[in-house]
C-alpha cells in the first residue's frame, strides 16, 4: 500500500520537513560556536625507522528465534613487518542466548573478548605497537543494562541469562587487562583507533554543548586542516557498583584503566577519526603519531586497518549461512528441538 493510499504522505512531509528545519537550525548555532575555537593541528612526520606493528579487528552478527538467538562472532589480526609477508592470528565463535532484551550488547562482549584474545596472541611477535580496532576507554568504560548492575555485589551463579551476561562482561574486562599488563611488560605500544566514534566528551570539553559528536565539531573546526588534535584525558562514565567489583578483584586497577585520547585527520576532506592510548604510555605519544602517519592509506585512514577488516567481518550473507547451518544439524540431531526453538520468529525488526 502506498503512502497516498494510506492517506499519511502529507503527514510523513510535514514530519520529515520540521526534522530538517531543526537538524539545519542546530547547525547554524554549532557553526555560530565553532568560529570562537581556536584548535592547533599537527601533523608530524613519519616514523624515521622500520617498525613493526599489528592490528585486530573483529565481526559479528545474531539472528532471533523464537527459542532465543543464535550468534556467530569473529576475529582477526596481522602481525606486520617489511619484507616478510603478514602473520596472521583469527578465531571464530558461535553460541545461543535466551536473553529477551540486549542481545546486541552481550554479543558484542562476546566480540570484543575473541578480539582481545586474538591481540594477546599477537604479542608472541613482539610488535612494537598493536592496534585495537575500538576505543580503549570504551572497552574500560563499558556499562552494563540494570539488570544486571546487582550481580556485582551479589555474583552467584545461577544459570539464568543474566548471569551469563555477567560472567562474560567480567571475563572481558579480565582479559583487558591482561592484554594491557602484557603491553606494559614488554614495552608494546598499545593503540585504539575508531573509525566512527559516537562520542561527545571533546566537543564538550570545548564549550560546545552536549548535543554534537566530537567527529563532527574537529570537522568544522579543522576546516582543511590536517594533524592531530590536542590530547585530553579518556573520560567515560564509570559506575561505582562495577568500579568497586573491579577494584575488588584488582582489575585495571593502578592506572591501568586510564587512557589519553585525541583526533586525527590524515589528508583534506577526510573524516577524523579518534586515537586513544595508555596513559602510562604518554612519553611516547609522538612516536604512536609518527606510526600512525606512517600508515595512512592515501585517502585519510590506515592502509592495515583494511586489510584486516576484510578478514574480520560477517557479512549477510554468511550469517545467513550459519544459521541454515545450525538449523540444519539441530534438525538432524533433535527434529522437535529445531521445531521448537529454532523455528523463525513470527515478526520481524521492524513491523
Amino acid at each position: 500500500m502506498s503512502l497516498a493510499e494510506e492517506g499519511l504522505a502529507d503527514k510523513w512531509i510535514d514530519k520529515i520537513s520540521q526534522l530538517v528545519l531543526d537538524a539545519c537550525d542546530q547547525f547554524d548555532e554549532l557553526q555560530r560556536n565553532v568560529k570562537n575555537v581556536r584548535l592547533q593541528f599537527k601533523m608530524p612526520a613519519k616514523h624515521h625507522s622500520s617498525f613493526s606493528f599489528a592490528f585486530v579487528d573483529g565481526g559479528s552478527g545474531y539472528v532471533d528465534l523464537a527459542g532465543g538467538s543464535i550468534y556467530f562472532i569473529r576475529a582477526a589480526g596481522a602481525f606486520f613487518k617489511n619484507p616478510d609477508k603478514p602473520i596472521w592470528e583469527s578465531d571464530v565463535g558461535a553460541g545461543f542466548t535466551i536473553l529477551s532484551r540486549n542481545v546486541d550488547r552481550f554479543v558484542g562482549i562476546e566480540r570484543d573478548i575473541l578480539e582481545i584474545q586474538t591481540a594477546i596472541e599477537l604479542l608472541q611477535y613482539k610488535p612494537d605497537m598493536i592496534v585495537m580496532d575500538n576505543s580503549l576507554a570504551s572497552y574500560a568504560g563499558m556499562g552494563v543494562p540494570y539488570s544486571i548492575l546487582h550481580r556485582f555485589q551479589d555474583p552467584r551463579p545461577d544459570g539464568s541469562p543474566e548471569f551469563q551476561y555477567f560472567n562474560r562482561f567480567v571475563t572481558l574486562m579480565k582479559r583487558f587487562d591482561a592484554l594491557i599488563t602484557e603491553c606494559l611488560l614488554n614495552d608494546i605500544l598499545l593503540v585504539g583507533i575508531t573509525k566512527d566514534p559516537r562520542s561527545r566528551g571533546y566537543a564538550k570539553n570545548l564549550q560546545l554543548g552536549n548535543s554534537v559528536m566530537d567527529i563532527t565539531a574537529v570537522s568544522l573546526i579543522a576546516d582543511g586542516q590536517v594533524g592531530f588534535t590536542p590530547e585530553f584525558d579518556s573520560q567515560y562514565i564509570r559506575i561505582d557498583r562495577i568500579e568497586e567489583y573491579l577494584k575488588k578483584h584488582k582489575i585495571l586497577t593502578d592506572n591501568r584503566g586510564d587512557f589519553m585520547t585525541c583526533f586525527c585527520i590524515l589528508s583534506p576532506k577526510a573524516n577524523p577519526f579518534k586515537i586513544d592510548y595508555l596513559k602510562s604510555q604518554k612519553n611516547q605519544a609522538r612516536e604512536i603519531r609518527e606510526m600512525i602517519v606512517s600508515l595512512h592509506d592515501g585517502s585519510g585512514y590506515l592502509l592495515p586497518s583494511h586489510i584486516v577488516h576484510d578478514h574480520a567481518t560477517i557479512s549477510s550473507e554468511l550469517a545467513e549461512g550459519l544459521t541454515q547451518l545450525v538449523l540444519k544439524r539441530t534438525a538432524e540431531r533433535n527434529m522437535r528441538t529445531a521445531e521448537t526453538i529454532l523455528r523463525a520468529q513470527r515478526r520481524s525488526r521492524f513491523g
